[in-house]
């Protein structure tokens, strides 16, 4: 399995989770060994219910004109 954020290599380890609101203590993952990504049946569960962003509606970015001026150098021997 490869990791969706660096497409690391993802490896099997069980992990100890004290806020799981199910009572288990361990968990079965996938780490990546390179980012550190986790992904547990919890994390993957939330993540398919989250909506995809809408990128038509998102705000424009405001910038402020940077004004650029020449400056001449004299160098004198």
């Amino acid at each position: 399995m490869d990791c969706r954020r660096c497409a690391g290599f993802m490896q099997k380890q069980i992990l100890m989770d004290h806020m799981n609101e199910s009572g288990e203590v361990f968990i079965r993952a996938w780490r990546c060994i390179n980012c550190g990504e986790v992904l547990d049946p919890m994390i993957m569960q939330n993540r398919k219910c989250m909506p995809e962003p809408i990128y038509d509606k998102a705000r424009m970015r405001i910038t402020k004109g940077i004004s650029v001026r020449e400056v001449k150098v004299s160098v004198s021997s």
